[in-house]
């Protein structure tokens, strides 16, 4: 059984964890970054009281989607209307769209993707508050200001490395003959990098990712094999570690 290392924050590994399982793969959880809230300062509380005044919501990942409806939930008895949402895939959709919310995603997951949306055209003048991470890309943005837009961060959460001792990630890799690992951020990519002993290691890895930003962090960084998958969701993962078993598999038999 093929073993997949599964470096998602512990909270979001379970059900990724159970797929791999269901594939017929041996996932082995490592974690890499740990997500905390940030606290509802006096910016983000206003951000919230006013989520009526702006006409774009946009939300870049589900841990953004999950802790922006906490808020929600707080301060709004029932969501407000007139509001366009956005998500850039389907995870980060997921959760809104539980709420009740009609949210567009695009086929490509990443601001790239976003910024083809027709909501974000033609926006001059208008209120965009982006969904976020403290600390996320600038990208989306960037464009949406040269666009005429006027564009708020609610930065709702913070990434919290985690640091493993000297070699032992290594090690783990090595006890459990661990050939693919899943790297879902270029934060988590650089992080993986530097708490590998072994740069030789790195190397050898088959590198799952689900972007090609992450995998030109991935080759920054000093690997060779990244695969790019069709999103940060669990099936696209999954279906792409389906698809590099069955390549290993036609080679080892032509």
């Amino acid at each position: 059984m093929t073993a997949v290392l599964v470096t998602r924050p512990a909270h979001q590994a379970q059900a990724i964890c159970q797929q791999l399982a269901d594939a017929g793969f041996s996932p082995v959880p490592a974690p890499l970054l740990d997500i905390a809230p940030l606290p509802l300062d006096a910016v983000l509380r206003q951000q919230m009281l006013d989520l009526d005044l702006f006409d774009i919501v946009i939300s870049v990942s589900a841990n953004a989607s999950q802790f922006a409806l906490r808020h929600i939930d707080e301060f709004w008895p029932q969501l407000p209307f007139g509001q366009n949402w956005l998500a850039v895939g389907d995870s980060s959709a997921r959760a809104l769209r539980q709420a009740g919310l009609e949210v567009w995603v695009p086929q490509q997951h990443d601001s790239e993707g976003l910024l083809t949306a027709p909501q974000l055209q033609a926006v001059i003048g208008k209120r965009v508050l982006i969904l976020r991470g403290e600390g996320g890309r600038e990208t989306l943005a960037e464009v949406l200001r040269e666009r005429g837009a006027r564009v708020e961060y609610a930065n709702l959460y913070q990434r919290v490395p985690v640091n493993y001792a000297p070699a032992e990630l290594s090690a783990l890799l090595h006890q459990n003959n661990i050939r693919a690992v899943l790297l879902t951020s270029g934060e988590a990519c650089q992080q993986f990098a530097k708490q590998l002993s072994d740069d030789a290691l790195l190397q050898r890895l088959t590198l799952i990712v689900p972007s090609k930003r992450v995998q030109d962090v991935a080759f920054a960084a000093g690997a060779r094999d990244v695969l790019v998958s069709d999103g940060a969701d669990d099936q696209s993962l999954v279906q792409r570690l389906r698809q590099w078993k069955e390549t290993l598999r036609d080679r080892a038999n032509p």
